[in-house]
């Protein structure tokens, strides 16, 4: 029997979206992988070779951090093997040490004193230091810092790990923040246009084409990754903010990407690009009118109508120049009215007539294993279902997330 390695990954504010980052980002790397559990906003992996912890932590941007689990067991015995076990170990003078529980909150204390006595007895010297997300990836880069992780779950199964890469929260308000232009009222967030990005599932100098791609955020997270990028947009003003978003990027990041943009109709795609060329899109079209208030359901029956329009006209411009089995990552609304209706798009109605269909998420090669308890294996259908809320507070639209399959003839 070959050995296995075991992972934790801490998902991030939007589980769903989080976890399905990580599958379609292992798929695409074709690591055989299953999931042994899923507890809270922790979910435990195992593989059949290693992963480069880090790397993933930079590309996940759906992921708090990553580490190795190198203690697993039973409630009773976790103390005695925590006391006997070596992965916490650092050479110096003084190591500084955080420790967090996921799952049961009640432990924390009990394992914070546990460590604290455990190097006592070693007689090593060691400080208790509360590190915040943002500033968690500077600190895993020091020596004598380690980020102790336990998670349990309700049948008093333990995991004990470190973590080894956390996402740079900092990089990514730096990219926001530094790029030429910023416009706060249009696009997605670095942080959701990387997600959406890696659920395309597209392997190095593949094309990813963004179709309303406005100043270029999504392009630019598909630069970073190695993909080359495609934007189309309407307005002439667009297009040049875009391009000079993306030569910041290229020069700043060095990123390897190489980028192709255009003026023009996103329902009219044949007319830049040659058909079955694209190997995946991502993008956020537009949503209709900026809303104040919850509209009537007279009103958002007309907003509907109109974006249907569009959006059908752009799936069958899509079905042209899309390759078979390329994915379309995109983000469409639906409305509550302010007699609590929700009106949403008609997605299967206006792509009836294209060979696209909503991508099954249960074809991915990660589940659970048979053995895990049913209630955990609905977290896991409940997850994987297509599309994806995704909303903020500030918006008076909720945002859906779809992803789509252009299935061979």
């Amino acid at each position: 029997m070959s050995k296995m390695f075991f992972y934790f990954f801490i998902l991030g504010r939007n589980p769903r979206l989080s976890i399905i980052e990580i599958l379609r980002y292992l798929t695409t790397k074709e690591i055989k992988s299953q999931i042994i559990n899923l507890i809270g906003s922790a979910l435990v992996i195992e593989t059949e070779t290693t992963l480069n912890i880090r790397n993933c932590a930079d590309v996940l941007a759906g992921t708090i951090k990553i580490g190795r689990i190198w203690v697993m067991s039973q409630e009773q015995d976790i103390d005695n093997l925590l006391q006997t076990a070596s992965f916490y170990l650092e050479d110096g003078n003084t190591l500084k040490y955080s420790v967090e529980c996921y799952g049961n909150l009640n432990k924390l204390k009990h394992y914070q004193r546990l460590f604290k006595q455990i190097f006592k007895d070693m007689r090593q010297k060691a400080i208790k230091k509360n590190i915040p997300p943002h500033a968690l990836s500077n600190a895993l880069q020091t020596p004598l810092f380690i980020d102790v992780v336990i998670i349990e779950d309700e049948s008093g199964n333990i995991y004990v790990g470190r973590t080894v890469g956390a996402h740079d929260i900092s990089l990514n308000k730096k990219k926001y923040e530094k790029r030429p232009y910023i416009d706060k009222k249009i696009g997605t967030s670095i942080r959701l246009s990387r997600i959406l990005v890696n659920f395309c599932g597209l392997k190095p100098e593949q094309s990813l084409l963004d179709p309303f791609c406005g100043i270029g955020t999504i392009l630019q997270e598909a630069l970073l990754l190695g993909f080359d990028a495609i934007g189309i947009d309407l307005e002439k003003m667009r297009i040049s903010q875009c391009e000079k978003n993306l030569e910041w990027v290229k020069k700043t990041f060095t990123a390897k990407g190489n980028y192709e943009l255009f003026k023009g109709n996103a329902t009219n795609l044949s007319s830049f690009l040659d058909k079955n060329s694209i190997d995946g899109i991502v993008t956020e079209p537009e949503l209709g009118p900026f809303l104040r208030d919850l509209p009537t359901i007279k009103e958002a029956l007309k907003i509907k109508r109109k974006l249907q329009s569009l959006y059908e006209r752009f799936f069958v411009a899509v079905d042209k120049i899309l390759k078979d089995n390329g994915k379309i990552v995109i983000v469409l609304p639906q409305f509550e009215t302010k007699t609590g209706e929700i009106i949403d798009i008609a997605i299967e109605e206006i792509i009836g007539n294209t060979r696209l269909r909503i991508y099954d998420m249960k074809r991915e090669k990660l589940f659970f294993k048979e053995t895990q308890a049913d209630k955990i294996n609905r977290q896991l259908q409940t997850a994987l279902e297509i599309p994806l809320e995704y909303s903020e507070k500030w918006h008076r639209l909720h945002r859906l997330i779809y992803l789509l399959e252009k299935r061979e003839l």
